[in-house]
């Protein structure tokens, strides 16, 4: 019996660990060096999330919060406007909610030259 509780309370854990949404992919990718500062950032999670806040910093200076209005509900794939700072390293930092409740944050930065 004492194995059957182990085994379950294993088995719940790995269920709950496993539900979380991660960052997947994102467009321009984490790390890319570009001519161009991009209109959007793409990002693109492993399940559904809901974006709480996102910060965007230039050369670790914070510049602006992206306004997300516009995004309603939970979304897997979500597409940020991005406004031309000029050259230098660019940092979204994101702080989301997965369906399940569970707060996440997380980050992307790449440089325009």
């Amino acid at each position: 019996m004492k194995m059957i509780l182990h085994v379950l309370a294993l088995s719940i854990f790995a269920t709950s660990a496993f539900a979380h949404a991660t960052l997947q992919l994102s467009t321009p990718a984490n790390g890319a060096v570009l001519q161009s500062v991009p209109p959007e950032v793409a990002l693109i999670f492993t399940g559904k999330i809901r974006l709480t806040r996102v910060e965007v910093y230039l050369d670790g200076k914070k510049n602006e919060d992206i306004a997300l209005d516009a995004l309603k509900g939970f979304a897997a794939n979500i597409a940020l406007p991005l406004t031309d700072l000029g050259p230098g390293t660019y940092e979204l930092d994101w702080r989301a909610l997965g369906t399940d409740g569970h707060a996440m944050t997380g980050g992307v930065s790449f440089t325009v030259k």
